[in-house]
């Protein structure tokens, strides 16, 4: 089968304007600009890419899987407890300080 130029009008209304799909500037990069990205955005990609691989591997996608998900929710709970015990330190010795 040999390609024409003839796009038919309803696959030409699928595919994105060419500003769009810009290989010198991918999606992402739209979306969010390298420069707004914090390291911490980094850091949490880089972590959970390092975890999933960390546990897909050894333990195959099931025990990996649960194993990742029991991992992720202790993390979270820590975090939560960690910031909030910060939170009410600070407002602890905000209160004290005012008296």
């Amino acid at each position: 089968m040999v390609f024409d130029e003839n796009i038919p009008p309803e696959v030409d209304e699928l595919v994105p304007d060419d500003e769009f799909i810009d290989p010198n500037r991918p999606y992402e990069m739209q979306l969010c600009p390298p420069e707004s990205r914090s390291s911490t955005h980094r850091q949490m990609v880089m972590g959970m890419t390092v975890l999933v691989t960390g546990t897909v591997l050894p333990f195959g996608p099931l025990h990996g899987f649960v194993y990742r998900f029991i991992n992720m929710t202790l993390s979270v709970m820590v975090t939560a407890v960690w910031r909030l015990r910060r939170w009410f330190s600070r407002r602890a010795n905000f209160v004290k300080d005012k008296r």
